[in-house]
């Protein structure tokens, strides 16, 4: 997928797209290459401490699946879904309410089902 902007590009929607300010959605730079569908990418979550960052983007555009991504993972793409590889977490943002969070974790050698936007066996 990419690190850093290369993730962030693969999405529907883009976050951080005003360079000279760290803001999360600048309207009318948005739009990303759209390889996965109503997604939201937003990298570096552990490091740089953005777990809520997805949560704000997600309430404000519904439609939009986010995924958060520690520096140390990757997502393998395969049509409608995924696979967790590498050695960090997926913070998945569907904006439902979890116990204490809005937001779940995939680890490595989890999948996901990006159409049903569920986590898959």
């Amino acid at each position: 997928m990419g690190s850093s902007a290369g993730s962030i590009i693969l999405g529907s929607f883009v976050v951080r797209g005003r360079p000279d300010k760290p803001l999360l959605m600048a309207p009318g730079h948005t739009e990303g290459f759209g390889f996965l569908k109503n997604v939201a990418i937003n990298p570096h979550l552990t490091s740089a401490k953005r777990d809520n960052e997805l949560v704000n983007v997600c309430d404000e555009n519904p439609s939009i699946l986010g995924l958060g991504l520690d520096d140390e993972v990757a997502l393998i793409v395969s049509a409608n879904s995924f696979d967790v590889i590498g050695k960090g977490g997926v913070a998945v943002y569907d904006n439902l309410p979890k116990e204490g969070a809005w937001y779940y974790w995939l680890k490595p050698g989890d999948s996901f089902d990006l159409a049903a936007w569920k986590r898959t066996p």
